[in-house]
C-alpha cells in the first residue's frame, strides 16, 4: 500500500485553475471561503486526485477534470454552498490502476433553527459525468442521517458527450440514507454488458483531514485483471464497430466510384462507335459511287475502242 502525504507541491495554481502534475499523486485543499470557487481543477493522469472542500462556497461552480486519473476523492464539509453547482468528470473505468471514485458530503451535527441541513445547499445541484454512471462513483453522506441532501444530475456514456443516458434526480439507496442512487430513471445507465465490480478505497470519512491519506493496492491479482478486462470490453467493442463502419462506408464509396467510371466509359464507347459507324457509311457510299463511275467510263471505252489510247 502507498501512503500519500503532503503532496501540495504537485499542484500548479493560477488565477483561474489548479493543475496537478501528471503521474504524481495530488491533493488540493480548498479550505478557505471561495478558495476554489469557479476554478477549473485538472487532476493528474495515471494517479490519484484528492480534493477537500472545507469552507463557505469553497468549491462552488468549480469544474473537476479527472478523466485520466486512476482515482478521484472529493470531501465536502457542512458549510453554506460549499460544493454547490460543482461539475465532476470522473476517471475512465479503463484507466490503469482504476479505483471507483467517491464524493462524501458531511452532515451538520447540530443544525440550528436558522441554519438546518436543508438550507446549507453544500452538496446540491451537482453535475456529474461518469462513463458507467453510479458504477464509477459513490455519492455518500458521512453518517446515516436523513438530513444529508445530495442532488443534481448525472450523465453516462462512452462518447465525449456522455449521451447514453441521463439521471435527473438522486435518492438515498434502499435501506440506507447515506448512499445515493438514481431515482429518475430507475434503470439509469443500465448497460447490459457492464460489470458492477469495482475496487472501493477503504478510508475513514468522518473528517476532511482523514481523506488526506490515500491508499491504493500495490498488487493486482487475476481477479482484478479479469474485472479490468470486463470494464474495458464495451469500450473496445465500440472501437471495433467504428472500424467496421469505416470499412463498409469506404467499400461503398469505392464501389460507387467504379460504377460511375464504368458508366462514363460505356457512354463514351457508344458515342465513339456511333461516329465511326457514320464515317464507315460515308466511305462505303463514296467507294460505291467511285466504282459506279469507273464502270460507266469503262463501258464507253469498250465500244469506242479507245481505252488503250
Amino acid at each position: 500500500w502507498l501512503n500519500v502525504l503532503n503532496v501540495n507541491v504537485n499542484v500548479i495554481a493560477s488565477e483561474y485553475e489548479y493543475r496537478c502534475v501528471d503521474d504524481q499523486p495530488c491533493i488540493i485543499d480548498c479550505m478557505n471561503s471561495n478558495k476554489c470557487a469557479g476554478k477549473a481543477i485538472y487532476c493528474p493522469s495515471n494517479n490519484h486526485c484528492v480534493i477537500h472542500c472545507g469552507s463557505v462556497a469553497a468549491c462552488k461552480h468549480s469544474i473537476v477534470y479527472a478523466q485520466h486519473s486512476s482515482f478521484l476523492s472529493i470531501s465536502v464539509t457542512a458549510s453554506v454552498s460549499n460544493a454547490q453547482y460543482l461539475v465532476i468528470y470522473t476517471p475512465f473505468p479503463w484507466n490503469e490502476n482504476y479505483v471507483k471514485s467517491k464524493l462524501v458530503c458531511a452532515t451538520a451535527t447540530e443544525p440550528s433553527p436558522t441554519q438546518t441541513q436543508q438550507t446549507l445547499h453544500h452538496c446540491e445541484d451537482l453535475q456529474i459525468f461518469a462513463s458507467r454512471g453510479f458504477n464509477d462513483i459513490d455519492l455518500t453522506c458521512d453518517d446515516d442521517s436523513a438530513l444529508c441532501n445530495i442532488s443534481g444530475s448525472m450523465q453516462c456514456g462512452y462518447d465525449e458527450q456522455y449521451s447514453y443516458d441521463r439521471c435527473v434526480e438522486f435518492t438515498p439507496s434502499t435501506g440506507t440514507s447515506s448512499v445515493y442512487e438514481c431515482l429518475t430513471p430507475v434503470e439509469f445507465c443500465a448497460f447490459p454488458h457492464l460489470t458492477t465490480t469495482a475496487t472501493v478505497l477503504p478510508t475513514n470519512d468522518s473528517s476532511a483531514a482523514a481523506a488526506a491519506t490515500v491508499s491504493a493496492p500495490s498488487d493486482v491479482d487475476d481477479g482484478d485483471e479479469n474485472a479490468d478486462e470486463e470494464r474495458s470490453f464495451a469500450f473496445h467493442k465500440e472501437e471495433e464497430y467504428d472500424s467496421l463502419l469505416l470499412v463498409i462506408v469506404g467499400t461503398l464509396v469505392i464501389s460507387c466510384t467504379i460504377l460511375l467510371m464504368m458508366g462514363v466509359c460505356g457512354f463514351l464507347y457508344v458515342r465513339l462507335n456511333h461516329k465511326q459507324g457514320k464515317a464507315s457509311q460515308i466511305i462505303q457510299r463514296y467507294m460505291m459511287h467511285s466504282h459506279s463511275h469507273h464502270s460507266h467510263h469503262g463501258g464507253n471505252c469498250k465500244y469506242m475502242n479507245s481505252c488503250t489510247n
